[in-house]
């Protein structure tokens, strides 16, 4: 009868073990899921905000009274999905950041410094802060 008893216990004992060693993997991978899945929409909202920031560049080039006055804020992109703020205008030396405004849980800003010329532009800087 004591045999019996040893047996079952065993059982149990393994099936515990396993049963915790499944937790442990289920709960590893649904964390790694989490952290790709984070960075993919990171990396998808940075693809966003460096069209935004292209877009800013071709208003500023097409109009010297874009982000006027300075410290203003300029929607760019599409449907709106970042926010372009001009920040100084130094002579020809323009300094902007464009920030994701969609997507605000995956917040990205570019800090972009250029030369604007009568019908150019020179980038000088093109960065994520």
């Amino acid at each position: 009868m004591r045999r019996g008893f040893v047996a079952m216990y065993s059982v149990l004992i393994i099936m515990a073990v396993i049963l915790a060693v499944a937790g442990t993997v289920t709960f590893a991978s649904i964390g790694l899921m989490q952290g790709s899945l984070a960075l993919a929409s990171g990396e998808g909202t940075l693809a966003v905000v460096e069209g935004c920031g292209e877009d800013a560049l071709w208003q500023a080039r097409a109009s010297s009274s874009f982000g006027d006055p300075v410290g203003s804020n300029e929607t760019v992109g599409p449907d709106g999905a970042c926010t372009a703020v001009v920040a100084s205008k130094v002579g020809n030396t323009w300094t902007m950041t464009v920030t994701n405004s969609v997507n605000t849980r995956y917040r990205r800003t570019m800090r972009i410094i250029f030369e604007r010329g009568v019908t150019n532009l020179a980038l000088t800087s093109w960065r994520e802060e």
